[in-house]
């Protein structure tokens, strides 16, 4: 097919998104899809007004509306991230939503109530299951049955647990603990400057949602723990997708995680990893994967990098817990 096209949504009308839309379509484009949190640079967040200007431009162009729930679903505060409070006003229904990681499964959601599905006609369960089996003969495969037991008990687990409470919960105390260390640290803008008494803004060093963090990488690495790596070239941003276990809704059991009081865990942690011929997976700097071979990770801290120049230099010269 044709190269996929990025659409800029800030400052735009309706009108305007349709008409670039309606070009697109003609080119070949058949549909759009929406992150509600950008997986790339600072984890920028999509306005309710811009979801619903997309929405109805989607509906006027005759496009598919997907919504990308990958990594956003059950972890930012409602079970899928377009669900969210600010966006319940909206009534945005999406053609589909892609699900994956957060679920314990990779799939796609089919919401025949759609603008562009509702074309199709299908208005009761026997023949949406038959378009369904119909699609999954074509063009895709039905989940496997072990593995769709087990996205089953992950959900119940979610529901039993409120994990939804669990994500505003833990993601609120992360964010409380990252901005109280930019504002010791005096970070004052996203650039190398330092300056004292500075007022440091949540927006200057966390994006996201909730318990989807995206964390200034200068910020994120003082922490010395593993996160996740941003997609994007260069990107002075981490990402971290906390476990939503009853205990990290504790602000204390988060604390100590960052500070000397977790030195024993990181060191029993590491000596398990040795025992186990095992080393940190991921870089504590950049997040991407842990490939050093120069230096010898830290044990105390229980941190690795990968082999870039500027990580290596911040395993060598990181303080340790201890």
């Amino acid at each position: 097919g044709i190269s996929a096209i990025k659409l800029a949504l800030s400052n735009r009308s309706t009108t305007s998104l349709t008409n670039e839309l309606q070009v697109a379509r003609e080119n070949g484009c058949i549909g759009v899809i929406v992150e509600i949190v950008a997986n790339t640079h600072s984890g920028a967040v999509i306005t309710p007004p811009q979801l619903n200007a997309l929405s109805a431009a989607c509906a006027a162009s005759g496009l598919i509306l997907a919504i990308d729930e990958t990594l956003t679903a059950i972890r930012c505060g409602a079970p899928f991230a377009y669900q969210r409070h600010e966006y319940a006003t909206l009534s945005i229904c999406p053609d589909l939503v892609f699900f994956g990681k957060a679920l314990g499964v990779n799939g796609t959601g089919i919401n025949f109530g759609g603008g562009y599905l509702q074309r199709l006609g299908i208005k009761d369960r026997i023949h949406a299951r038959q378009a369904i089996i119909d699609w999954q003969n074509c063009v895709t495969q039905a989940v496997p049955l072990p593995v769709l037991i087990d996205a089953l008990g992950v959900l119940e687990m979610a529901v039993a647990g409120d994990w939804i409470m669990r994500s505003r919960t833990i993601g609120g105390k992360l964010r409380k603990i990252v901005v109280t260390r930019a504002r010791h640290m005096s970070l004052h803008s996203l650039s190398n400057a330092m300056e004292e008494n500075a007022v440091v803004q949540e927006t200057e060093v966390l994006g996201g949602i909730d318990s989807f963090l995206f964390v200034h990488i200068r910020i994120a690495g003082s922490f010395l723990v593993m996160g996740a790596s941003n997609p994007a070239p260069q990107a002075k941003w981490v990402r971290w997708l906390p476990r939503l276990d009853k205990k990290m809704m504790n602000e204390e059991t988060l604390e100590s995680i960052f500070s000397t009081e977790g030195a024993n865990m990181r060191r029993m942690l590491s000596d398990r990893m040795e025992r186990q011929g095992m080393k940190p997976v991921w870089c504590f700097w950049c997040g991407n994967r842990a490939i050093n071979r120069e230096i010898p990770w830290c044990r105390t801290c229980c941190i690795d990098v990968c082999d870039s120049e500027q990580c290596l230099e911040q395993l060598v010269s990181h303080t340790c817990l201890s």
